[in-house]
């Protein structure tokens, strides 16, 4: 019977221990350990792939929320028994142009395997204001049948 202990070795220099052991008709055991440094035929250069990034999207200011982050994960192809890479995130708000209310938010995730292979990918969040302001306080129509100097004081009229 032959048993290696750890995970399976997917990088160059990775080592496992190998344990020989025999067992003869009278079911005793002998065995013997040994220290196995594994090259694999070709290195591991398959970058992790993510899954659940989201698309691009865009919003509208005031109407829309902003979607909650989603939950990114990795895996890796090109290595067998390696670790699940850990999926780092990072977002960046930004104006964009010249209204207040116009930014963009940046997500990226990124992850890497244990043999050095990196992977990342970004959503565009854009967030733009194309709603004209509405008025507030105006007044319905004035008809005067006297001389100018009998108007009244101007509304206060706000924008919203």
């Amino acid at each position: 019977t032959v048993t290696a202990d750890g995970s399976f070795p997917c990088c160059v220099g990775d080592e496992v221990t190998c344990t020989i052991q025999f067992v003869d008709e009278d079911g005793v055991h002998i065995g013997s350990a040994q220290m196995v440094s594994v090259t694999p035929r070709s290195p591991d250069t398959t970058p992790p792939i993510l899954i659940g990034v989201p698309s691009d999207i865009t919003l509208e200011y005031f109407l829309d929320s902003l979607p909650d982050q989603p939950e990114v994960t990795a895996v890796d192809l090109g290595c067998n028994g390696c670790s699940l890479p850990v999926v780092d995130e990072t977002e960046v708000e930004e104006p964009r142009g010249s209204c207040a209310n116009d930014n963009v938010i940046t997500r990226t995730w990124s992850a890497e395997d244990d043999c050095g292979n990196y992977v990342e990918a970004s959503q565009i969040i854009t967030i733009q204001d194309t709603r004209a302001p509405a008025l507030a306080g105006v007044p319905s129509v004035l008809n005067l049948e006297a001389c100018v100097d009998e108007l009244p004081p101007p509304p206060s009229v706000t924008a919203v």
